[in-house]
């Protein structure tokens, strides 16, 4: 799928930066994007790239969609600047659930597989740190792995009301 056609599912949107170089690889630039709907955004991210690694910082305006957990192409730091909870499958493949701490260092491997879940703040911070890429990215449907451009093509994203009934909660 292009970067247009997201654009057009409103996974991207339209009005965001993009000023990134890519040589094989190696990726330096800046992205500043809203990721989901503009009447009800999923995610605010901003993107420094140094080559294979990247610097991120992220602004959760809701959960992970329930559906299914994600995985990253990349192994990962992240920092919180408050706390929010998280779903994952531990190494015995087992699905847990923990609450990931403010302004403490949190390791996640490549593969790791979660979802992000608001706690009471209104949105989730934080910085994420990323090592250099090894696959794709994706979710995890009924334990199987699905390419997360497939995923948006099969699911598409939730509608605004999921996302309004939330804040309400």
């Amino acid at each position: 799928m292009s970067d247009k056609a997201l654009r057009d599912k409103a996974l991207i949107d339209p009005f965001s930066i993009d000023c990134v170089a890519r040589f094989g690889n190696w990726w330096f630039g800046y992205q500043d994007q809203i990721i989901g709907r503009r009447e009800c955004p999923y995610l605010h991210r901003r993107i420094l790239y140094f080559g294979l690694w990247s610097v991120r910082y992220h602004i959760f305006h809701r959960s992970d969609e329930e559906r299914a957990l994600h995985d990253h192409p990349w192994g990962f730091w992240t920092f919180p600047i408050n706390d929010y909870d998280e779903h994952y499958i531990d190494a015995d493949g087992v699905e847990q659930f923990r609450t990931v701490k403010r302004f403490r260092f949190h390791r996640r491997r490549h593969g790791f597989a979660h979802r992000v879940v608001m706690s009471g703040e209104n949105v989730a911070r934080t910085f994420v740190f990323t090592c250099r890429k090894r696959s794709s990215w994706g979710f995890f449907v009924r334990g199987k792995f699905m390419p997360w451009r497939k995923w948006l093509g099969i699911y598409g994203l939730p509608p605004c009301a999921d996302y309004e009934e939330a804040k309400d909660d």
